[in-house]
């Protein structure tokens, strides 16, 4: 009996070593069980992605139609300015022809041809006369206090006249001395 007691005990060790062993295993089971149903849930969460368009091929298709935005706004920002030069320019030939606009009477006018061609020959006038000024200005400003006496006083203008001729028998004479000076 002492061996059939040793049996016994050795068979509840064994058994309750198996015992722990099972509960070890089967918690090791249930945990495979978790992760193995974690990692379908994932799979089967995630495999779509598998299968969807490339993402990077998306993001370039973005980058594309972002740029051809950013080039349509440039032109279009190009084009507004252009349109608001012209509306400039066109405000500026409003404003010329709004200061025109009561000069449109003498468009009709017929006399105003005639009177543009007289004034025409009076500015040729004024510059033949401004170059005569400009070439003979000097003697004009020299004859001037002789003018201006004979303007006040026309008798005086034979006086005048003999004593430039007497100034001018004057001068010849001195010329003459003069060069018999040299001459000598």
């Amino acid at each position: 009996m002492p061996l059939v007691k040793k049996r016994v005990e050795a068979l509840k060790a064994e058994r309750d070593e198996v015992a722990e062993k099972h509960a070890e295993l089967s918690f090791d089971v249930q945990k495979c069980q978790r992760l193995h149903q974690h990692l379908s849930q994932f799979v089967g969460t995630h495999l779509n992605l598998a299968f969807q368009d490339n993402p990077e091929e998306a993001m370039q298709a973005v980058v594309a139609e972002r740029s051809e935005i950013e080039r349509e706004l440039n032109q279009a920002v190009g084009n507004e300015q252009q349109l608001r030069n012209q509306l400039d320019a066109v405000k500026i030939q409003l404003q010329l022809l709004s200061k025109m606009l009561p000069l449109a009477d003498l468009l009709d006018d017929e006399e105003l041809i005639e009177r543009a061609e007289i004034c025409r020959e009076q500015l040729a006038e004024a510059e033949e006369d401004e170059q005569f000024v400009r070439q003979y200005g000097n003697y004009i400003v020299q004859l001037e206090p002789i003018a201006s006496s004979l303007r006040n006083d026309p008798s005086r203008f034979e006086e005048l006249e003999t004593e430039y001729k007497q100034a001018k028998q004057t001068q010849k004479a001195l010329q003459q001395k003069k060069c018999l000076l040299y001459q000598m």
